[in-house]
């Protein structure tokens, strides 16, 4: 099998202990480079996104859309790892891993015996990353935590919305997705540092993830200069006007021009209208601080006239930073995307005929593949027996003695 075909991370086996999407995100990103993701989901209940939308009928049965896209290439196995033989048989799994994912809380990954101090007896060269939404230590351990509650401790809602009005959350579970991202980045660094330092432990707070992103302008802002933060509304950002959303001929659109001579094509494309000359509008600053609904009067009649596609052209042309505000529909049918064969044809699960579009995944590699298909999302515990019995190697009575018992 070459390159190509195989995936670079071919020959990983990774465990997957948890649900929802921070760690079956990260694992699809494994499953989709080659490596052989196995899913431990616990019997009759499976991963909570199984019974989330929405949902694809066939053959009398209702797929998950998002289940079917956070776990393509993957296996299932049912095991109730809560009781003690769920759990020997799970620590028996973890010897023969590379890399264990879970996401369950703190509390219960020590409880379960799934830190790598618990399991480095088995495995010293395995890697545990843990994902939670405040981390393995400190005074929010134990606090529950969602998408919407975590990117609010993060200090992130607070910059969202209009400055005079109560904070926003923050959409589409990117808490989660951008977690599940730096788990997977350090469990690669791990991995790689494994040969010198052997397994090792990975904390993974998502409040810590999103709070990084204070780095560049807000925490400084604070520190250097005692500047609290405030939102802008549809007027985001530090730089010079425009920086700023406006209504066109089709929907909406963001205009940025940060650099002088991006502001000044911009001018040239409306044909420098008379306004330019007013002493007023030369000051970029405060057309975005003081008066920014009087500048963004100037520009609306303008946009107005022409469509998101139109418009598109025009800004592509003369280099000025811009967008179109895209809806699902319209980010699926997006002609840069398409042709960079970013959405791919993904099957509603593993005995399904059917197939919907999906995103892939958000890098290429040059020589090795960055998107390998395989099959789609397993039925629970579709892989129980031959994960147990054909590799780890139960015996068939053994087996049938644990499927009697409700272990798988």
């Amino acid at each position: 099998m070459n390159e190509q075909a195989r995936g670079p991370l071919h020959g990983l086996r990774v465990l997957e202990v948890g649900g929802w999407l921070s760690v079956p995100y990260a694992g699809r990103l494994f499953a989709l480079l080659g490596a052989d993701v196995v899913k431990i989901e616990l019997p009759g209940q499976g991963d909570p996104a199984r019974r989330y939308g929405p949902f694809q009928a066939e053959d009398g049965r209702l797929y998950s859309g998002v289940f079917a896209y956070l776990n393509m290439n993957k296996r299932s196995v049912a095991l109730d790892y809560r009781r003690p033989t769920g759990r020997r048989i799970l620590s028996r799994l973890a010897a023969k891993a590379d890399v264990l994912f879970t996401n369950l809380p703190p509390a219960e990954q020590d409880s379960l015996g799934l830190t790598y101090d618990q399991l480095c007896g088995v495995n010293p060269r395995l890697v545990v990353c843990s994902v939670t939404p405040f981390g393995r230590s400190g005074p929010y351990r134990d606090l529950p935590g969602v998408d919407l509650t975590v990117s609010a401790a993060a200090a992130i809602s607070v910059g969202i919305g209009e400055y005079d009005e109560e904070p926003l959350p923050l959409p589409l579970f990117q808490t989660d997705m951008q977690a599940a991202l730096a788990a997977a980045c350090a469990a690669l660094v791990a991995l790689l540092a494994r040969p010198r330092v052997g397994g090792q432990q990975i904390d993974i707070a998502a409040m810590e993830v999103m709070a990084c992103h204070h780095a560049a302008r807000n925490l400084p802002r604070y520190v250097y200069q005692g500047i609290v933060g405030i939102r802008r509304g549809r007027w985001g950002g530090d730089s010079p006007y425009p920086n700023t959303v406006l209504p066109c001929k089709d929907g909406h659109v963001i205009l940025c021009a940060p650099q002088l001579a991006q502001w000044l094509r911009f001018l040239k494309v409306m044909g420098e209208p008379e306004w330019t000359q007013n002493p007023r509008y030369r000051d970029r600053r405060a057309m975005i601080a003081d008066y920014p609904e009087e500048a963004d009067a100037l520009l609306i009649p303008w946009f107005k006239e022409r469509t998101k596609a139109e418009l598109l052209q025009i800004f592509i042309e003369h280099r000025i930073p811009f967008a179109p505000i895209f809806s699902g529909r319209e980010l699926l049918e997006c002609e840069h995307l398409r042709e960079r064969g970013f959405f791919r044809p993904m099957p509603l699960g593993r005995d399904a005929s059917g197939f919907v579009e999906a995103p892939g995944v958000p890098f290429r590699f040059g020589r090795s593949a960055s998107y390998v298909e395989r099959c789609g999302a397993p039925a629970l515990g579709q892989d129980t027996r031959a994960v147990l019995v054909e590799e780890l190697g139960l015996s068939p009575s053994e087996y049938e003695s644990l499927v009697r018992a409700g272990l798988v």
